[in-house]
């Protein structure tokens, strides 16, 4: 099935701006970070599928808008901008990050200070949800949805 371009970025809207409120209504289905790492990480790779979309948004200077990731079996087939449906410039991946490469990223800025660093796991499948770190000039989020592929 094949989405209409305003579709998608209406839906990319609602999830991006509506995730938040929906995690802070139901803390129920969130985990802490920090000790909760090794058990969302547990999680997911038990429960997560290995095939995914993920949409990602960054608030930083530096993005460009929420990029969706397509994970197949575990390896990325495509990461692109939401809004052009272009890809990602290389020089870009390492900043939207797969599940997995997000799961690293939180361990090691939880071992260098995890006092710096919030995360929200879903507690369905264990994913980081919302990621919180110190950016340069900022708080950088990162704020995430996935759809099973």
């Amino acid at each position: 099935m094949r989405l209409s371009k305003r579709f998608r970025q209406i839906f990319l809207a609602m999830s991006v701006l509506g995730l938040p409120l929906l995690t802070s209504a139901c803390k129920e289905n969130i985990v802490g970070p920090g000790e909760s790492l090794s058990s969302a990480r547990a999680l997911w790779a038990a429960t997560g599928p290995t095939t995914y979309v993920m949409t990602i948004q960054l608030s930083c200077e530096c993005s460009k808008g929420p990029v969706v990731i397509r994970v197949r079996k575990g390896i990325v087939e495509s990461r692109r901008y939401v809004t052009s449906g272009e890809l990602l410039e290389p020089q870009y991946v390492g900043l939207y990050p797969t599940v997995e490469e997000l799961f690293d990223f939180i361990e090691a800025r939880v071992q260098s200070d995890p006092t710096r660093v919030n995360v929200e796991y879903d507690a369905d499948t264990g994913f980081p949800a919302r990621v919180e770190v110190p950016g340069i000039a900022q708080q950088d989020v990162y704020t995430v949805t996935i759809l099973a592929g």
